[in-house]
């Protein structure tokens, strides 16, 4: 006579995969704690290539980029140094390029502007596109 097979209880069954389950989520739990370098390494990356797509884009549909809307902003700040800005005057930058436009009243306040920005880190180059502004006459009567 042959001893009688036991069967497995459903509870066993359930009691092992629980472990099972308990070690891969341990192992899962382990590796990302071991390997956090790596996934802030590859986050970094992500974020990187994220600014440029969007440089690229503002580059592409006119728009501005950041690092121009960085250089307008200390290239107003260098401006602002010597006191107010000449009335009239139009500051754009497109690339590393500074273009200075408009009628003022008091070209030397521009040449000294354009001084100052040539000092601003970034700046290749300041073109000077200002013209003299007609300065009323009083009238006679």
């Amino acid at each position: 006579m042959r001893p009688r097979r036991s069967r497995v209880s459903p509870w066993g069954v359930a009691g092992i995969a629980g472990i099972v389950l308990l070690g891969a989520a341990a192992a899962g739990i382990g590796y990302v704690l071991y390997d956090r370098e790596r996934r802030e390494a590859a986050g970094r990356r992500l974020s990187d290539v994220q600014s440029r797509a969007r440089d690229r884009y503002a580059e592409l549909t006119g728009g501005r980029t950041r690092a121009e809307a960085d250089l307008e902003e200390r290239v107003r700040q260098a401006i602002g140094n010597g006191g107010a800005a000449p009335q009239g005057l139009e500051v754009v930058v497109e690339g590393r390029t500074v273009y200075l436009r408009g009628g003022v009243s008091d070209p030397a306040a521009v040449d000294a502007a354009a001084e100052r920005i040539h000092g601003v880190p970034g700046v290749v180059a300041v073109v000077n596109l200002t013209t003299a502004a007609r300065q009323e006459a009083p009238q006679r009567t």
